[in-house]
């Protein structure tokens, strides 16, 4: 089976999306910075009937951009990227400095870099 790298998947577009590739026959990893809100979403993913793991990871924070990366490099089945996550320029990282540029710009750069 193959797998898809969902960032951004527990609000808007990633959540509406990761249960219907979950639908298509791709085993979904979905990707956001909420526990519980990732939890639900591999959940709705397997209640339509598909496969879903999730991963907690601040794409404004590198440390958590390369934790990211090195839980999915060796996977021999991840093939597609869908850099969905980003924020608007009026969100605050919980440090409460902006942070439109780490997770709209650095995240996407830094997780399609090959790994390894």
């Amino acid at each position: 089976m193959t797998a898809v790298l969902l960032t951004g998947a527990t609000s808007g577009l990633g959540r509406w999306l990761a249960p219907r590739l979950g639908q298509a026959g791709l085993t979904v990893l979905l990707h956001g910075r909420d526990a519980g809100k990732v939890e639900r979403g591999v959940a709705e993913v397997e209640e339509a009937g598909g496969a879903a793991e999730g991963f907690v990871a601040d794409l404004a924070s590198l440390a958590d951009v390369d934790r990211l990366a090195g839980a999915v490099r060796d996977r021999d089945d991840l093939t597609i990227l869908v850099n969905n996550a980003g924020v608007g320029f009026g969100a605050r990282a919980s440090s409460g400095r902006r942070a439109p540029t780490g997770t709209s710009c650095a995240g996407p750069s830094t997780s399609s870099r090959p790994s390894g």
